[in-house]
C-alpha cells in the first residue's frame, strides 16, 4: 500500500474519513497515470 501524504491518529471516528481520502487518493493516482500514458502515446 502506497504511503499517503497525510497521517491518521488511528481513532475509530476517522475510519470513514480515511476511506474517503483513500478513494480520492486512488482516483488522483489513476488520473495522473492516465494522463501520463496519454502524453506518452501522443508524443
Amino acid at each position: 500500500m502506497p504511503k499517503l501524504f497525510f497521517t491518521f491518529d488511528g481513532t475509530q471516528d476517522l475510519r470513514i474519513d480515511n476511506k474517503i481520502q483513500l478513494c480520492t487518493y486512488k482516483k488522483l493516482v489513476f488520473s495522473v497515470r492516465f494522463f501520463h500514458n496519454l502524453h506518452e502515446v501522443l508524443s
